[in-house]
């Protein structure tokens, strides 16, 4: 388990409101939206929000939308896979829960009207897929894999049934489903499932299974066949507090105390039950969690520190970086909002219908913050993964072994120094480090110039002399040697100028025979 108390606080993102580029005002085409479900696109340009009404909105980059009815009375669930949108949903009052598989939408201004619906490509009833003993169990979840060979849909009993094959060309997709897991009232319905592919040559699914009370996996291989299953630590969470990354095949999952991830990997493993444990916001309730990237955005919900009857509760929105391990912001809104994301941003969608982005700040704008406040290893570990950020590393090492020269921290000067050879001047390093205490330290930042191939003669007879003053005569004959084979005739005759005058004869008159120096060798003889 991580504690998130030391973590740093950071501020890497900027919160706006969002602008209509049409009006040059605030966006209030989702004033009157009440989210249920949403999916952001594969493409990540566009989001699919939907309403328990039966009412799907469709939203692109360019905050134009599409809008139909895709059912009659009840929408469940909408995933986005591929070039194909999934929906769960009853066009009737009973329970008689309905799969629309549709092809993507059109988005644009042209196509806000309600009877501009994409076209279904496939229904499925799912209720039949249970048996008789299911025509009165709801449908609550719907995924599938953006590889199109996998979906699968969870249920109010506990139950998950799924399709392994094309289920956009098969004309089977109504029958041929198989059962993932049993009915387990006790753990409550299902509230998420995630489908993730394990490398190898053999295709296998790792099909993730959250409820209110617990969370499974189920390993299983392209035929269907059960290969393996475990119970993970996590007791469950509701519909919007988990998250699944296809890229990383890492399942997230958010209860009030803690938040576990993961790596569908390690489901084949027993320890995979494990996972990783962090205390993020922990204590309070969370509404909603959404990842992107490295970064997870945690909704929490609060009293609000104004109450009024008619909002008595506010969100706060903090945004970790669980592998920096540092907080990238902290923000909250008046009233109770929805996360989702566009476009590599979060966007949040506040009650009232406003939305604001939280824009991720510029690498440059990053490292400032980090530099004010002498964060020099974080710096390093965000540019890192950032895109740009090997150009700016050595940088970064310059300012950090500055830092440590300053503190009288040289070992570990030292070692930033070197990280930014071939970039900084060499020559402001050495003359840092001339002093007799901190020969041990500049012996160690020549060596590192010589094994990048950056040392010059200046810098071999330095490193001759220093060994000579410190007594270390197993690394200057070792240094030796390698410049018997390397060494040009001016850093030979260097390098025997530096012996001689360090009182080591034997090994300059040696250095200076294997090298082709005769008559230099003759005069120490006869010098000597």
């Amino acid at each position: 388990m991580s504690l998130t108390e030391s973590w740093r606080r950071l501020n890497f993102f900027d919160k706006n409101a969002v602008i209509d580029p049409k009006t040059k005002d605030k966006f209030k085409g989702l004033e009157k939206l009440q989210m249920c479900c949403w999916a952001t696109t594969n493409d990540g340009q566009g989001v699919y929000m939907g309403e328990s009404t039966g009412a799907l909105f469709a939203l692109d980059r360019n905050w134009d939308q599409t809008y139909w009815k895709a059912y009659q009375c009840t929408l469940s669930d909408v995933a986005s896979v591929g070039n194909h949108v999934l929906t769960i949903g009853e066009d009737e009052r009973e329970i008689n829960s309905i799969l629309k598989i549709w092809e993507r939408p059109e988005f644009g201004e042209q196509n806000q009207e309600v009877d501009c619906a994409p076209r279904i490509l496939k229904e499925v009833r799912l209720c039949p897929l249970l048996g008789p003993a299911g025509i009165n169990t709801r449908a609550t979840t719907i995924t599938g894999h953006s590889s199109g060979r996998v979906i699968a849909a969870g249920y109010a009993d506990g139950s998950v049934m799924a399709y392994i094959g094309d289920y956009v060309k098969d004309r089977a997709v109504s029958s041929k489903w198989i059962r993932i897991r049993e009915p387990t009232p006790v753990d409550g319905e299902v509230t998420g499932t995630a489908i993730g592919i394990l490398p190898g040559a053999s295709e296998m699914f790792v099909m993730f299974v959250l409820t209110n009370k617990s969370l499974h996996s189920y390993v299983i291989d392209a035929r269907g066949t059960m290969i393996n299953k475990l119970r993970h630590e996590a007791q469950g969470a509701s519909r919007d507090c988990w998250t699944f990354n296809e890229t990383t095949n890492q399942f997230t999952v958010a209860n009030r105390d803690m938040v576990y991830i993961y790596d569908a990997e390690s489901c084949m493993d027993a320890e995979g039950a494990r996972g990783k444990c962090y205390a993020l916001s922990r204590g309070v309730e969370k509404q909603q969690i959404a990842s992107f990237g490295e970064f997870l955005a945690v909704l929490t919900r609060q009293p609000a520190l104004i109450p009024t009857p008619e909002q008595e509760w506010m969100t706060v929105v903090t945004v970790y970086d669980v592998t920096g391990k540092y907080i990238a912001f902290t923000g909250s809104l008046p009233s109770l909002a929805n996360c989702f994301i566009m476009d590599g941003v979060f966007i949040l969608l506040a009650h009232d219908g406003q939305l604001s982005s939280l824009t991720q700040k510029h690498l440059a704008a990053k490292l400032d913050i980090l530099y004010k406040k002498s964060f020099f290893d974080v710096a390093i570990d965000v540019a890192k993964r950032s895109e740009g950020g090997a150009e700016v590393l050595p940088h970064i090492h310059h300012k950090y072994g500055d830092f440590y020269y300053s503190k009288a921290d040289f070992g570990n000067a030292i070692r930033e120094f070197k990280e930014s050879i071939g970039v900084l001047d060499p020559s402001y390093v050495i003359k840092k480090f001339l002093d007799g205490s901190k020969l041990p330290h500049l012996c160690t930042y020549l060596e590192a110039l010589r094994a990048k191939g950056r040392s010059n003669v200046h810098h071999t007879t330095m490193l001759v002399n220093s060994y000579a003053r410190l007594q270390e005569k197993e690394k200057l004959q070792k240094l030796l040697a390698s410049l018997e084979e390397t060494a040009s005739d001016a850093e030979a005759e260097a390098v025997v100028n530096c012996l001689q005058s360090s009182k080591l004869l034997n090994e300059a008159t040696l250095f200076a025979i294997k090298t082709g120096q005769h008559d230099a060798a003759l005069s120490i003889l006869v010098s000597d």
